[in-house]
């Protein structure tokens, strides 16, 4: 009966999903500037030419899916940490039970961790900051609390912890309302005393959901693990897509399609991001 239950209601949630995707308001929303906001000083900032993926993301694609073996478990996310690489920094697949497995590395040059964090609170403020991030593919933000993420007297971290955003983004999966609720690192798993000693920056982590009038079903880990470079910074990026989901709905609602889609977008905007980061903050942050 249990399963019978499970079954049925990921039905209801697989369709509730696909009715929201093509919503009379969902295709009311623009990923484009509006006239408003092309006179905000912010504006200079959105452009849709996006560099090349990276030669490696490049290869992933080409290459198709990864084995299972080949993907890191949520519950050894600590190697993350340790120095060097894993065995595939690109990558996507489904695991047997349905899990979605996300790998992107991205190189960010000129960019150090207090721009990472800055960036978190500051683009979730106005649509037009979420929308330069990755045109085309953001169309809005938003968060719990807005008063605290604008709060100057709170640390980048302290806007943004158990204050989930609330993004409206196509992943690959069309465009959707999403909530991001952002952890500290040691509750994600991490063992942050070590990150000085291996070159690790910091690390922005959280559990993935999708909004549904109003109430958010939690289904993704995400993890960005920052580590420094000589001319930068890298962010190693993993997802471990419908984890947070029973079984039956993660086959249903995530495949290698959404898989790829989310390798594709998440090389996207980062490399995107990594392009302006540091000419945006060094504009925007001291006001």
């Amino acid at each position: 009966m249990l399963n019978t239950l499970r079954i049925l209601f990921s039905a209801t949630l697989a369709i509730s999903l696909y009715l929201m995707g093509c919503s009379e308001n969902m295709e009311a929303l623009n990923a484009k500037l509006t006239t408003t906001e092309k006179r905000m000083p912010e504006a200079e900032y959105y452009t849709t030419d996006f560099a090349e993926y990276p030669s490696e993301v490049l290869d992933a694609i080409a290459y198709g899916p990864i084995a299972p073996d080949q993907t890191l478990a949520f519950e050894k996310i600590g190697d993350l940490e340790n120095p060097g690489y894993l065995e595939v920094e690109n990558g996507y697949c489904i695991l047997e039970e349905g899990t979605g497995y996300v790998a992107v590395r991205t190189e960010m040059p000129g960019v150090d961790m207090e721009m990472v964090r800055w960036w978190f609170w500051w683009h979730a403020l106005k649509n037009i900051r979420y929308k330069i991030w990755c045109p085309g593919d953001h169309y809005a933000i938003g968060a719990k609390n807005l008063d605290q993420l604008a709060d100057p007297t709170l640390t980048p971290e302290e806007r943004t912890m158990n204050n989930p955003h609330y993004p409206i983004e196509d992943v690959g999966l069309g465009v959707m309302e999403l909530s991001i609720c952002f952890m500290p690192p040691d509750a994600f798993g991490f063992d942050t005393s070590l990150f000085e000693k291996n070159g690790v920056e910091g690390a922005i982590v959280g559990i993935v959901g999708i909004r549904l009038f109003g109430v958010t079903i939690d289904h993704t880990y995400m993890c960005h693990l920052f580590r420094k470079t000589d001319t930068g910074l890298e962010v190693r990026s993993r997802f471990w897509m419908g984890a947070k989901l029973d079984q039956p709905l993660r086959k249903i609602i995530f495949n290698e399609e959404a898989a790829l889609g989310m390798m594709k977008h998440c090389s996207r905007e980062y490399n995107h991001l990594a392009a302006f980061l540091p000419d945006i903050y060094h504009e925007f942050s001291g006001l």
